[in-house]
């Protein structure tokens, strides 16, 4: 799924969302453009004991650029008195193994990736930002909580602890609470903050579904990041329940994930190549049967049409033979022998247009006459070599026994391999057609 900037626009921006989950009960999830609209959107929602108890944690990380004195906020929240536009700065948003988002502003171009640790409760965040003729700072906000995935916090207040060593943070803001909250930043500053709150986070989708649309956050500090002019600057963010989140690369995390889902992409398409080849077989001998029944049905209709109308003429070659040789039988001769060449004709080709195309029996054989005088060259080799086994009978007849091996093993399948050949040569045209 890929939205370019047409597309990523506030209304149909928060209507379009996203998943990501670690195979243990935790997932992230959020909008195209970065906006929480659900309660259960976050960018850490993690079972504390898997899979249960899920716990949102990082509910977002909000980017800011800085670039000659003058600030511009890539992130888009809703509040019922506010909203901030940074969807107005994205290009692009992608989604293939991971949501990927684009940013652009006057002097910078951010590319941000969302990643999350398979068996883990750990995303990590990855940006690469290509400076322009001034250098630029970037501040990410961590927007953080510690509360169950299907409530609310409406504190004004959280009892915050904190420590950072070397852009390592450790927080814990329930008290109470065993399961410390780490965040690490793969350089740059971090700056503390004192009970600094996200006041009235809107979610407009559980608004819509009669619940309390609005909640708290707690912002611990922000992290700081210089970034030289002219220069593409690799940036990792990750924030996690486990203690050595030091040991977590960003990058080689996104291409072990890339591997894992991959394999596990064309495994399933394995399985799915093997079901629905299975199914084609299926469906494949389902439709033999039906259409050999069809066909058997309207050849056999053919076959004794075609009997009834050859015991006719031989019927009536038979009558004439007895009448005496005056001008009136001649002339009936020479009409049932007209009618015997076409029915010769029909023969050639009314069986392999009932098998090739679907038709009615009368348009059937009216097609076969067409056909036959159209293609009037190939129609006489095809009867020559259809007459050539009778004719070899009689003008061999001293060799009956051979003549029977040899068009029983070889002249047979050859007429029928010739004739096969002319006959997708005379179909071809009228199928493109």
């Amino acid at each position: 799924m890929k939205f370019t900037k047409e597309k990523l626009e506030l209304e149909d921006g928060l209507k379009k969302e996203w998943i990501l989950t670690n195979g243990i009960g935790g997932f992230c999830s959020s909008t195209i453009i970065g906006a929480n609209t659900r309660k259960y959107h976050g960018l850490l929602i993690a079972p504390l004991t898997p899979p249960a108890r899920r716990f949102l944690i990082l509910s977002k990380l909000d980017e800011s650029i800085e670039i000659k004195e003058k600030k511009y906020d890539l992130y888009t929240n809703v509040c019922k008195s506010y909203i901030s536009h940074g969807y107005q700065y994205q290009e692009e948003f992608e989604k293939d193994y991971f949501p990927i988002f684009k940013y652009k502003v006057p002097g910078a171009e951010i590319t941000k990736v969302i990643c999350m640790e398979y068996g883990k409760n750990t995303v990590g965040v990855y940006y690469k930002i290509k400076t322009g003729a001034n250098k630029a700072k970037l501040t990410l906000a961590p927007i953080v909580n510690y509360r169950d995935f299907h409530s609310m916090n409406t504190d004004h207040y959280f009892n915050l602890k904190q420590s950072n060593n070397r852009n390592k943070v450790k927080l814990v803001i329930d008290e109470n609470s065993q399961t410390p909250i780490y965040m690490r930043l793969s350089e740059g500053n971090y700056v503390e903050h004192y009970n600094d709150t996200f006041s009235n986070m809107f979610y407009i989708e559980e608004e819509k579904r009669g619940f309390y649309p609005e909640e708290n956050h707690c912002v611990p500090g922000v992290y700081e990041v210089e970034i030289p002019a002219r220069q593409e600057k690799e940036i990792s963010f990750v924030c996690s329940l486990e203690e050595n989140i030091e040991q977590v690369d960003v990058k080689n995390l996104i291409n072990k994930e890339i591997t894992r889902l991959g394999k596990l992409f064309n495994e399933s398409l394995l399985i799915d190549f093997k079901k629905d080849k299975k199914t084609k077989k299926e469906l494949n001998e389902e439709e033999f049967i039906k259409q050999f029944k069809q066909n058997f049905k309207q050849s056999t209709i053919i076959w004794i049409i075609l009997l009834v109308i050859g015991l006719f003429i031989g019927l009536d070659f038979y009558l004439c033979s007895l009448m005496s040789d005056n001008t009136i039988s001649m002339i009936f001769k020479f009409i049932f022998t007209i009618v015997s060449v076409v029915l010769a004709f029909i023969l050639i080709y009314v069986f392999p247009l009932t098998a090739r195309f679907e038709n009615s029996i009368k348009n059937t054989l009216t097609n076969s006459i067409f056909m036959s005088i159209q293609h009037l060259p190939y129609t006489l080799v095809m009867s020559v070599l259809a007459f050539a086994p009778i004719l070899s009978f009689i003008l061999f007849s001293q060799y009956c026994g051979q003549i029977v091996f040899f068009n029983t093993c070889i002249s047979f399948g050859f007429i029928a391999y010739m004739n096969s050949i002319l006959l997708n040569k005379i179909f071809s045209k009228y199928i493109q057609e």
